[in-house]
C-alpha cells in the first residue's frame, strides 16, 4: 500500500483540479450602456485575476477576479489599449494608441494607480500593436509609423524602453513599397529580437507575413517574407511567442483559413500546420492571441469576424490537434488558469444583452478541455501539413522618434453585466439558455442541412432565420417545423447563425459552411 500511496495522492490532486475546473466555470458579459466596449488587450495577474483593456470609442481598463467579478473599471479617455504586460514587480505596463498621433505607454499598479506615463512620437503617426517583456525587464514594443500625407507609407516600428519608460532604442524598417507593419514581438534565448509583421505581397493590394530579426539594439540581422506563386495571395499574422529556443506563430492566409507554425531562432521552419473545420478572417484591429500553459500546450485563438464567432484550438508543441471549442463570441484570447482550466475572453457573447453590432466583453471560464457550462461547443478539427515558404528580403533601417513625459488622467468607467448566454439576436430580453438544444448536420458541411430539435412536433408552427458572419439577416421563412427542418438553400462558405423560434422560445446554433 505504501508503494502506491504517491500515485494515490497524485490521483486525488489531479481529480481535485478537474473538479475545481468544472465547478468554477461561468459565462458572463460586461458592457457599457452608452458606447459599448470591445476587448483590445489582456494580462493575467495573481490568483487568476485578469486586467482587460477595452475600446474602441473610449479606452478602458477593467480588473476582474477569478470568479469574473469586476473589481474596478477606469476610463483613459481616447487612449485605446493595444497590449498589456505584467512586470516582475506585479505591476502592469500598457501601450495605447489615439493620443496626438503618438503611442502612449504607462505603468500602473494592481489598484489602477498610474505610476508613470510616457509618450512616443516622431514625424509621422505612430501605432502600437504588441509588446514583450525582455529578460532584463526592458519593454519591447512593435507597431508601425505611417506617413501623414499621401501615399501614407507604413514602416515597421521597434522600440526598446527601460523599466521606467526611458527610450533605449528606436528603429523603423521598410521596403520601398511602404507597406510594412509590426504585429507581435518576442526575444530569443540569446537576447536577439524577432518581430512578426506584414509586408507587401505580389500584387498592389496583396500582403504577406514577414519575420524581422535584430540584435538587442534593433540592428538588422535578417528579414524573411512568406512567398506564394499566386499574385493575389495574402497572409496575416495573429500572434507570436517564444519558448525553449522555438518560435510559434499563428495566423490565416488566402489558401487556408487558419495556420500555426514553428521555427527556430534562425527562421528555419520546424513544422507548419493548417486546421480544418475553422473559418477565420478577423479584423486586424482585434487580433486573436496565442498562449502556452505550464504543460507546454498551445492555446491558439482565431476569430471569424468582429461580431460573429471564433474558435480556440489546443495543440501540442508539435502542432498536433488536441481539442477545439467554439465560443459564442468573437474569440480574442484564452488564458491558462491555476485549476488547469482556461479563461476565454472575447467580444460577445454574440446574442447577449445588446444588438450584435454593439460591443461587449465576454468572459467564459472553462475546464481543461475548453468546456464551459454554456457559451461553448466542441467542434471537430484536424491538423494537416501546410506548405509554407520564406525567402530573404532586404529592409532598410533608420533611427527615429523621441520619448517625453505625459500626464494621463483616469475617471470611473461603470459597466453593466449579465450572467450566462442567451439565445436571441438584436434583443435585450432575458430568456433561458436553449442554445445547445438545436443540432445541425452536417456541421461543418455543405447543404442540405438537417435541423434537429428534440421534443418539437412536426406540425408546430416555427420560424427560421439565417444570419451571416456580420450579423445581417440573409434569409427568413415561416411554416411547420417539418417544413423548416431541411435547409437546402445554397450558402457561401463561412460562418452563419441559425435561429429557430418555436412556441415563443428561441433556439440558436452556429453553422459552418465548408468550401466545396
Amino acid at each position: 500500500m505504501k508503494r502506491n500511496l504517491p500515485l494515490f495522492v497524485i490521483f486525488l490532486l489531479f481529480n481535485t483540479l478537474i473538479v475545481n475546473a468544472q465547478e468554477n466555470r461561468y459565462s458572463k458579459v460586461y458592457y457599457d450602456q452608452n458606447d459599448g466596449i470591445h476587448v483590445q488587450a489582456t494580462a493575467m495577474a495573481d490568483n487568476d485575476s485578469i486586467l482587460i483593456g477595452s475600446g474602441p470609442y473610449r479606452g478602458g481598463l477593467h480588473l476582474f477576479d477569478g470568479a469574473g467579478t469586476l473589481h474596478w473599471s477606469k476610463s483613459i479617455g481616447y487612449a485605446i489599449p493595444k497590449d498589456i504586460l505584467q512586470t516582475a514587480d506585479g505591476h502592469f505596463v500598457v501601450c495605447a494608441n489615439g493620443i496626438s498621433n503618438s503611442i502612449l505607454l504607462f505603468k500602473m499598479d494592481i489598484a489602477g494607480n498610474i505610476l508613470w506615463t510616457k509618450k512616443y512620437q516622431n514625424e509621422a503617426t505612430s501605432f502600437a500593436s504588441g509588446m514583450h517583456l525582455s529578460a532584463n525587464g526592458d519593454i519591447l514594443l512593435t507597431g508601425h509609423v505611417m506617413q501623414n500625407t499621401y501615399p501614407y507609407n507604413k514602416k515597421t516600428l521597434f522600440l526598446r524602453l527601460s523599466t521606467t519608460g526611458d527610450l533605449v532604442a528606436s528603429k523603423t524598417y521598410s521596403l520601398e513599397s511602404g507597406r510594412d507593419e509590426g504585429v507581435a514581438i518576442t526575444e530569443t534565448q540569446n537576447g536577439d529580437i524577432l518581430i512578426a509583421g506584414l509586408t507587401k505581397g505580389n500584387s498592389s493590394w496583396a500582403q504577406e507575413m514577414c519575420i524581422v530579426k535584430t540584435d538587442a539594439e534593433g540592428n538588422l540581422i535578417w528579414t524573411k517574407s512568406k512567398t506564394s506563386e499566386n499574385p493575389f495571395a495574402w497572409s496575416s499574422i495573429n500572434d507570436m511567442l517564444s519558448n525553449d529556443g522555438l518560435i510559434f506563430i499563428s495566423g490565416h492566409a488566402f489558401d487556408v483559413s487558419t495556420f500555426a507554425l514553428c521555427m527556430d531562432n534562425d527562421g528555419i521552419i520546424v513544422w507548419s500546420k493548417e486546421y480544418s473545420g475553422v473559418y477565420a478572417g478577423n479584423d486586424a484591429e482585434y487580433r486573436p492571441r496565442m498562449r502556452q500553459d505550464q504543460s507546454g500546450k498551445l492555446l491558439v485563438s482565431y476569430s471569424s469576424s468582429m461580431f460573429m464567432g471564433g474558435i480556440v484550438i489546443a495543440i501540442n508543441p508539435e502542432g498536433e490537434y488536441i481539442w477545439s471549442q467554439f465560443p459564442s463570441m468573437a474569440q480574442y484570447d484564452a488564458q491558462p488558469l491555476s485549476d488547469g482550466g482556461y479563461l476565454f475572453i472575447g467580444n460577445g457573447p454574440l446574442w447577449g444583452v445588446k444588438d450584435v453590432s454593439e460591443p461587449q466583453i465576454g468572459l467564459v471560464r472553462v475546464n481543461d478541455m475548453g468546456e464551459g457550462i454554456s457559451c461553448t461547443e466542441p467542434i471537430l478539427s484536424s491538423a494537416f501539413e501546410y506548405q509554407i515558404n520564406f525567402e530573404a528580403i532586404t529592409y532598410t533601417s533608420e533611427e527615429t522618434g523621441t520619448i517625453s513625459d505625459y500626464i494621463l488622467e483616469t475617471t470611473e468607467f461603470p459597466l453593466a453585466s449579465f450572467i450566462g448566454c442567451v439565445t436571441f439576436v438584436g434583443n435585450t430580453q432575458e430568456r433561458p439558455d436553449r442554445k445547445n438544444s438545436l443540432k445541425i448536420q452536417p456541421n461543418p458541411g455543405n447543404p442540405p442541412f438537417l435541423l434537429n430539435l428534440k421534443g418539437i412536433h412536426n406540425e408546430v408552427v416555427a420560424s427560421l432565420i439565417i444570419y451571416d458572419s456580420k450579423g445581417r439577416k440573409i434569409y427568413q421563412e415561416e411554416g411547420s417545423w417539418q417544413q423548416l427542418q431541411l435547409i437546402q438553400r445554397k450558402l457561401k462558405s463561412g460562418l452563419y447563425l441559425i435561429k429557430v423560434t418555436v412556441e415563443g422560445f428561441d433556439y440558436v446554433s452556429k453553422l459552418i459552411v465548408a468550401e466545396e
